[in-house]
């Protein structure tokens, strides 16, 4: 995957339900947040817009730690 195209996984959360939101910010700095298919782009998100809207959300579920990957 080129450098442009790399995106970063901010955050997982499993709502009560089961499914997923999942918020990633892009190499130009685009925060992503995706559910079931639908997806959100805040051009140039800042970390107070992520936060903010995290917030918002994160009552509704319970936030998924995932280990880094430590290999290479």
């Amino acid at each position: 995957m080129s450098k442009e195209n790399e995106s970063e996984r901010l955050v997982r959360l499993k709502m009560k339900d089961g499914t997923f939101i999942e918020f990633h910010r892009d190499a130009d700095k685009t925060v992503r947040v995706s559910h079931e298919g639908i997806e959100i782009r805040l051009a140039h998100g800042t970390g107070l817009n992520t936060v903010q809207l995290f917030a918002l959300l994160e009552p509704l579920g319970e936030t998924i730690i995932e280990e880094e990957d430590t290999d290479g």
